[in-house]
């Protein structure tokens, strides 16, 4: 994903949704942890090892609320035209 396409994405997430750090991970991150997780199916071990965090940790950044995941109303992101 372009670094502006994230940007908006986590800007969209934090104000059209309400989506809030957690007490161990910021906004940037879960929404990455997430990211990898749908991109690559990753099961909550690999996201652990990949992002450095224990499982109850990433266990919240899933199943807490409100999280990335909890956000089920469609979000469209278009990229544009820049670098």
């Amino acid at each position: 994903m372009r670094k502006h396409v994230f940007k908006h994405l986590v800007s969209d997430l934090t104000q059209q949704f309400g989506l809030k750090p957690t007490q161990h991970i910021g906004i940037n991150e879960a929404v990455a942890m997430f990211s990898y997780m749908i991109r690559h199916g990753a099961p909550y071990r690999d996201v652990e090892e990949r992002f450095q965090h224990p499982g109850d940790t990433v266990q919240q950044v899933c199943n807490g609320g409100p999280t990335v995941v909890e956000i089920t109303r469609p979000v469209s992101i278009r990229e544009s035209n820049e670098s």
